[in-house]
């Protein structure tokens, strides 16, 4: 009776953890998620580790808001780049100029790094 309810315990502590991972993926802050997902890991191996065989409705419950956090997860690191790629366009694009010459092509003026010396 006692093991039961610890187990049920286990495989609540773990739910709940997978629903603040999604928390963090969500709404952030991601500085967290590190700690919170060594956390689930060491409750998932303590609990494979007990020997006790896991209820259907537990795994298919761990199923879905693993594969849910993954997409998140994916999504968030998508994001991430496409921000990255972004910036990136904008440091190329305020390095230089675009302008167009007398025949009326398009021609890329750099500018020269200012420095004070060359200021005066």
């Amino acid at each position: 009776m006692i093991s039961e309810a610890l187990t049920t315990t286990r495989y609540s502590k773990i739910l709940r953890m997978l629903e603040e991972e999604r928390k963090l993926l969500v709404s952030g802050p991601l500085d967290k998620l590190q700690a919170l997902v060594a956390a689930r890991e060491a409750a998932m191996n303590e609990l494979l580790s007990s020997g006790a065989s896991l209820p259907e409705a537990f795994i298919v419950a761990l199923k879905a808001r693993a594969e849910r956090n993954g997409r998140l997860l994916r999504a968030s690191i998508d994001g991430v780049k496409s921000a990255r790629a972004q910036v990136e366009q904008i440091n190329r694009q305020s390095e230089a100029l675009r302008t167009y010459g007398a025949d009326g092509k398009s021609v890329d003026v750099t500018p020269s790094k200012m420095t004070r010396d060359t200021r005066a």
